[in-house]
């Protein structure tokens, strides 16, 4: 929180993240006090501070952007066949972005596709390298019997 110049801590900054009413309309959106605390990084002290959801999505509003930008670039970059592919069975969040209410929305309107959470985002993509490796395992499947996308095009 640059503006307050506090480091929040990590609790406290997803707290934030989950109580922001919504990401993609702030019109109408009712203010709303979230109490933090963190580091006074002038002070070196700890500190809190009432910080109003508004605030938050201006502060959020740069960083969405980028990301909606990459992904725009990265399915336009993907083979005809592999963007197919996910047209169809549309995108996945996951990790700690797939926590603020309001991001999925955004990806859909930006992209038009269906766009859903994982059921435990925030552990989705370990979860999955677990199962993936525990298949090839089974399997016994080696990594060189994969066939690998070319994204340098």
């Amino acid at each position: 929180m640059a503006k307050h110049k506090i480091h929040l801590y990590d609790k406290d900054t997803e707290k934030l993240t989950h109580e922001v009413a919504s990401i993609v309309s702030s019109e109408g959106m009712q203010k709303k006090l979230v109490h933090v605390s963190g580091i006074d990084v002038v002070k070196r002290c700890e500190a809190s501070v009432d910080v109003e959801n508004g605030e938050v999505i201006a502060a959020m509003t740069p960083i969405l952007n980028k990301i909606l930008k990459m992904i725009e670039n990265g399915l336009k970059r993907l083979p005809e066949k592999t963007y197919c592919e996910i047209l169809e069975s549309g995108i996945c969040l996951t990790g700690g972005g797939a926590c603020i209410q309001g991001v999925g929305q955004l990806i859909a309107s930006k992209t038009n596709m269906d766009v859903r959470t994982a059921s435990d985002p925030m552990n989705a993509v370990i979860n999955g390298a677990i199962d993936t490796l525990q298949f090839f395992k089974t399997n016994k499947i080696g990594l060189e019997n994969l066939a690998w996308p070319n994204l340098t095009a």
